[in-house]
């Protein structure tokens, strides 16, 4: 960090005091999060025990809106005109991108089908993203999540290596987010992290 132009004052045992947090200070999240809780407490929502990052208005005492934070991202739940009414008071604080009705959210697609009343999640396009960026995407699919017996291919070519670790790290977020099927498996790639597969990883331990 530097002083603005026009303010430099010599010495090298003196420092300036902010007077408020700058973006990208270990302390600006804490302060951000802080500063969003009192206005959200202040708009009369409480904070629910379940999680720390969800809230609910309540009226008579039926919860009628929820909210999730996650750092600076918001999102409201029904109903509309409620919402609007949230964003807008938001608004007169904080500088805010109203989206609309939801569709993306931190890698996750969300598909609302009002006629069935339901909310389906899906990482399709995050899973592509993440067989492009390892070099799979024209794979073919397997009947099983994971090998029906250990592989006993050796360890190829240089050529062949690949960021095992990153792989793993990607089906990790897969698993917390929306696919909990493949959590057995994904596990089970763990241990190879910590063998050869670290020192030499390559194309057939990803599949």
């Amino acid at each position: 960090m530097e002083q603005p132009p026009g303010f430099q004052i010599d010495g090298p045992s003196m420092v300036c005091r902010l007077l408020k947090s700058l973006y990208g200070l270990k302390q600006a999240p804490n302060i951000w999060n802080k500063t969003l809780h009192a206005k959200l407490l202040a708009m009369g929502l409480v904070r629910l025990d379940l999680d720390y990052g969800l809230y609910a208005l309540k009226k008579d005492g039926e919860v009628t809106l929820l909210l999730t934070v996650y750092v600076d991202d918001l999102l409201l739940m029904d109903p509309r005109q409620l919402c609007e009414e949230v964003a807008a008071s938001l608004q007169e604080t904080f500088e805010l991108t109203t989206m609309g009705t939801v569709k993306y959210l931190l890698g996750v697609e969300i598909l609302i089908n009002k006629t069935r009343k339901q909310i389906v999640y899906s990482q399709r396009q995050y899973v592509l993203e993440v067989l492009k960026r390892f070099h799979m995407k024209n794979c073919n699919g397997s009947a099983t999540p994971e090998a029906t017996a250990p592989s006993s291919v050796e360890v190829p070519a240089t050529k062949e290596y690949l960021p095992y670790r990153e792989l793993v790290g990607a089906l990790q977020y897969l698993v917390s987010a929306s696919r909990p099927d493949i959590a057995h498996a994904t596990r089970h790639t763990w241990p190879a992290t910590t063998t050869r597969t670290t020192h030499k990883p390559s194309v057939c331990f990803a599949t």
